[in-house]
């Protein structure tokens, strides 16, 4: 079993709560495993997980709110946690401690100086509002980033994009996520931590480091392997010559346009005809064609779409497979590593990947469930 804690301060002093557990909750939403109480974290804003051989990961569900990583925005849905890193979740920042874990590389802030002060203990509600929330006092408010697009002007600014955002998920059906937080919530009952305070002088030269621009790496300093930064697929192309390559191109383009059209047919047909679009990608660059030509006009949008539901798609599997794992529901995580694999059937998708991998993991501990 996975063995980790969180680090804050409270009361002028360092405390930790500790968890013994696979992946746990962190959010806004009292079924939270832990809570961080202010708007602007997301009612459900990261899961974090062990991944097996003392990797341990942040998930992010947040699509509106503020996370950072060490001092470094956090863009992609993943990234790998060391033992120390600073996990910043809108106002708050704590610190990731496992002894399991690697050690935090070099780079990077190193040290973020202080916490955001937790005044109440473990399993105390505390005041709804904060009081100097609207008045954050003596730091200037940041410049707009110098390529001419928006800084993060205030914290009322991220906590507006937390609510959009759940604004959004509000008009949608309930995600996995909120489905068996209710279950969580009738079956086991919780003990959430509450966590409220006011931010020091630290969390606000935090906030100027990260709207001064940032060069848009997705992992803290020192790098780390998330699974969305591994290539989405292995692409190879070779073909006689020029006239050829552009042949197959057009081929794999009007193939992707028929299966991204049938993905509702076929579990593996968005997938595939992801593939194809990315195929026909790699066949212009091999005739000489860095730019998607006009006669593929519907390239860059059935791409981003592709991309974007099936990204979305292996975060819902995901959360299910982690849910699973924190109630030990060992044929739950085996059917949903089946699920992955079925949606992204090519082995060296990276998403495949990750599956055979849990999949490999949960055997060795022999915990894979026999048919």
């Amino acid at each position: 079993m996975a063995s980790f804690s969180i680090e804050f301060e409270q009361g002028g002093e360092l405390q930790q709560m500790s968890f013994q557990s696979e992946s746990i909750s962190v959010g806004r939403d009292r079924s939270s495993d832990f809570i961080l109480d202010h708007p602007t974290v997301s009612r459900q804003h990261a899961l974090i997980v062990h991944q097996g051989g003392g990797h341990f990961a942040l998930v992010v569900i947040s699509r509106g709110g503020l996370t950072a990583l060490d001092g470094t925005p956090v863009e992609s849905a993943e990234v790998q946690l060391y033992d120390g890193s600073a996990i910043t979740l809108g106002k708050y920042t704590v610190r990731f401690r496992s002894h399991q874990a690697p050690p935090r590389p070099q780079g990077g802030m190193a040290d973020l100086g202080a916490f955001a002060s937790f005044d109440d203990g473990p399993g105390v509600a505390a005041p709804e509002k904060d009081e100097n929330f609207d008045e954050p006092e003596p730091e200037p408010e940041p410049e707009p980033k110098k390529d001419g697009g928006p800084g993060i002007m205030s914290w009322d600014e991220i906590a507006a994009g937390s609510e959009e955002d759940e604004k959004q998920e509000a008009e949608q059906e309930p995600s996995n996520f909120q489905r068996i937080q209710e279950a969580k919530k009738d079956d086991e009952g919780s003990n959430p931590i509450v966590i409220v305070g006011a931010l020091l002088g630290a969390g606000l030269l935090l906030l100027v480091a990260l709207s001064g621009g940032s060069s848009g790496s997705s992992t803290s300093g020192g790098g780390g392997s998330a699974v969305e930064e591994d290539e989405p697929v292995s692409i190879s192309v070779s073909c006689i010559d020029p006239s050829a390559c552009e042949q197959d191109a057009e081929h794999n383009y009007q193939r992707a346009i028929d299966l991204i059209e049938q993905r509702a047919i076929e579990t593996g047909n968005l997938f595939e005809g992801y593939e194809r679009l990315l195929l026909a990608e790699a066949y212009l660059k091999e005739a000489g064609i860095d730019e998607i030509p006009a006669e593929m006009d519907q390239w860059h949008e059935l791409h981003d779409m592709a991309r974007e539901e099936l990204d979305s798609r292996f975060s819902d599997l995901r959360m299910r497979f982690h849910q699973a794992a924190q109630r030990n529901q060992h044929r739950e995580m085996a059917s949903v590593l089946n699920e992955i694999q079925a949606y992204f059937p090519e082995r060296t998708a990276r998403e495949n990947r990750w599956a055979r991998n849990q999949e490999s993991r949960m055997k060795s501990e022999g915990s894979y469930p026999r048919n």
